[in-house]
């Protein structure tokens, strides 16, 4: 496969925090990979139970075990209702579950978390702080798709700003903050107008994400037409690479041409499709390449969008749909199927502490989630317990 040459190298840049903390912290290491699911998803397994977002846009925790919601609000004669509920949750704002705490990072860069019943908030890093403090008040400067892992939390970040000459520019870049050391790193910088950036995973000091082409500064997605879309896939190459917070390593492990990634994990390899060739980003083929011995191999084979679809579930789990409209639920270390969502209904199911989490169909009260045992979720009209606070 040809390589091509990163935009940018390792940038070995270090940003001691200003304020944010006077101790270090903690030392935590995970055991298994993590994505950012939850943004999508709204919801965040955790050891026991599943955080998750209501109807209401407020967070809420589900205990698997006594099958009892709870809202994480504590103020008194709360009507949990929009913004002025503590628990109430902003879009993308779902928090990440690490460490026996909850993580928060704001579209301005602020870090904070509280305990797990959503209390005691504490401030870490004030991330749109030191930026501006270095670029000028004048910065535009965004976050968004952020992973917690042992100590570190990854994020992107775009940048907008005026240059020296007076052009208006954009860049994204991938920031790590090691919150033992208290030490910010930049892995990655893109020119925005080139090359957008997403993260698919990490585990503690190592992750894994994408550089995918930006459309054409003309290109315009709602009005555009199927030959101006088959240009656009043609485009669409997209590099996926592996850095070492810690060490200091970055390479480049896969380059896809026209397609999309999904996944990449160093247990999982890394799963991709390829377009179709129609336009409108339509794809073909759940394709997975092998880490260990760069082997590729077609997984499910055909036109994804009218024979079957796939949603990535969690850093192991994929759910793909079958001809019947069920469920195949497989672990993507081995691609093998672990459970059958036997609701056509709801064929996307999270896996969770002794069972699965999925929508329930949408009613009068709106979209609402449910939780199924893993013996109840493969029975035709299975037993659900409907989640209510």
């Amino acid at each position: 496969m040809r390589k091509i040459n990163f935009i940018s190298v390792f940038l070995a840049v270090s940003i001691l925090f200003c304020g944010c903390a006077d101790k270090k912290d903690h030392v935590y290491e995970d055991k298994e990979w993590r994505t950012n699911i939850r943004s999508v998803s709204g919801i965040e397994p955790y050891e026991d139970g599943v955080y998750y977002k209501n109807k209401n846009d407020i967070l809420c925790y589900f205990d698997t075990s006594s099958q009892k919601a709870t809202v994480l609000c504590n103020k008194k004669g709360c009507s949990h209702e929009g913004k002025s509920c503590p628990a109430y949750i902003e879009t993308f704002g779902m928090p990440d579950a690490a460490n026996d705490s909850l993580y928060y990072l704001s579209l301005e860069g602020e870090l904070t978390r509280k305990k797990l019943d959503n209390t005691s908030e504490e401030k870490i890093w004030d991330m749109g702080k030191t930026l501006r403090k270095e670029m000028g008040d004048e910065t535009s400067i965004s976050f968004s798709g952020y992973i917690v892992t042992g100590n570190y939390v990854y994020t992107v970040v775009r940048i907008a700003y005026t240059d020296e000459e007076g052009a208006y520019k954009e860049r994204e870049e991938l920031h790590v903050l090691d919150t033992a050391a208290k030490k910010q790193t930049v892995l990655e910088t893109v020119d925005a107008s080139k090359e957008t950036l997403e993260i698919l995973s990490a585990k503690n000091n190592i992750t894994y994400y994408q550089a995918q082409n930006a459309y054409d500064k003309d290109f315009q997605p709602e009005t555009a037409t199927e030959e101006e879309w088959k240009e656009q896939e043609k485009k669409m190459n997209t590099r996926v690479c592996r850095a070492d917070a810690k060490n200091g390593g970055k390479e480049q492990v896969f380059e896809l041409k026209s397609g999309f990634v999904s996944a990449a994990t160093d247990d999982i390899g890394i799963y991709y499709n390829d377009f179709l060739g129609t336009g409108y980003m339509e794809t073909k083929n759940l394709c997975r390449k092998d880490r260990k011995t760069g082997e590729e191999t077609i997984l499910k084979k055909g036109d994804i969008t009218a024979k079957y679809m796939y949603t990535i579930l969690d850093a192991e789990h994929i759910v793909v749909q079958n001809e019947k409209g069920l469920g195949e639920i497989y672990n993507m270390k081995e691609f093998e199927m672990e459970a059958v969502v036997a609701q056509k209904e709801y064929w996307v199911a999270y896996p969770v502490k002794g069972g699965y989490f999925c929508y329930a169909p949408e009613n009068e009260d709106g979209m609402v989630w449910q939780y199924f045992t893993e013996k109840e979720i493969q029975k035709e009209g299975g037993n659900a317990v409907m989640v209510k606070e």
